[in-house]
């Protein structure tokens, strides 16, 4: 299992919002909120972007995904260039702890045992250690690209290649900072 690191506000942050909403205090709370996104890989759809833009200034702690997390290469970039990922990762090899949809994973090293159940699912959650700190408007931006590029020149009538993964982003919102909506 993934742990979740202590929240912490810097110097900056604190001037403008505290960890909790206070009503005696006139900064507002930061919020939690949690984003859903998805790539899809298909015979027309070849290299899929999903682009996260909120009008707060935001921090994304981490990172949940399901699906067929092994047919995906993925980079995590923002606009300004950065990248988050090394080159073109497995989507795999983010998550840590149990995957069906892996080849060869047989078992399930679940505490609830929910992965035996449903095939792709992965109860842990990659966690972005420092925080990725996005100004307000600012995009990150996921790419998807092919495993396996064969797998797209010869789909047979009966079983199209289609892949999916889902993820859910977890983001700390700043309200009332500079740039940002309350």
């Amino acid at each position: 299992m993934s742990y979740w690191p202590r929240f912490k506000l810097t110097p900056y942050e604190a001037k403008y919002v505290t960890k909790y909403s206070d009503p005696d205090d006139n900064r507002r709370g930061v919020l939690r909120r949690f984003y859903p996104g998805f790539l899809v890989l298909d015979q027309t759809t070849r290299l899929p972007t999903f682009a996260f833009n909120i009008a707060r200034k935001s921090r994304v702690l981490g990172l949940s995904m399901s699906g067929d997390v092994a047919k995906f290469l993925i980079t995590i970039s923002d606009a300004t260039g950065e990248q988050y990922t090394v080159g073109q990762l497995n989507a795999d090899l983010l998550m840590t702890g149990n995957n069906l949809a892996i080849p060869g994973a047989s078992i399930s090293l679940s505490p609830i045992g929910i992965s035996k159940f449903m095939p792709g699912f992965n109860n842990d959650i990659h966690i972005f250690e420092p925080n990725i700190s996005l100004a307000p408007n600012q995009t990150l931006t996921f790419e998807g690209f092919e495993t396996e590029p064969y797998g797209f020149n010869t789909p047979s009538e009966q079983q199209p290649a289609n892949y999916r993964i889902d993820f859910t982003l977890h983001v700390y919102e700043f309200p009332g900072m500079p740039g940002s909506p309350l």
